[in-house]
């Protein structure tokens, strides 16, 4: 509540309320200890290698997320062994 004073100098009490708050509530994309976990095999001369990267929690575009897989994977095999398009 508050008092204003119009141009003929009288009180006037005005009340103000907010009518609606919008709180927006959002989840990463990866979360970690929920959907961090990417399980992928490459396969070796004819022998399955099963792997795990754990990826860091954030919102992915496609584009970084090909881009954080690549930096996983070659951290695993080596530079230059795989591409991620």
């Amino acid at each position: 509540m508050g008092l204003l004073l119009n141009n003929d100098n009288e009180a006037l009490i005005y009340q103000s309320y907010v009518g609606e708050i919008v709180i927006p509530h959002t989840f990463y994309t990866i979360q970690d200890g929920y959907n961090d976990v990417f399980y992928f095999r490459f396969w070796t001369s004819g022998t399955p290698n099963d792997n795990v990267a754990i990826l860091p929690t954030q919102n992915y575009t496609g584009a970084n997320l090909a881009t954080t897989l690549h930096q996983k994977f070659e951290t695993l095999l080596g530079a230059g062994r795989v591409t991620v398009t």
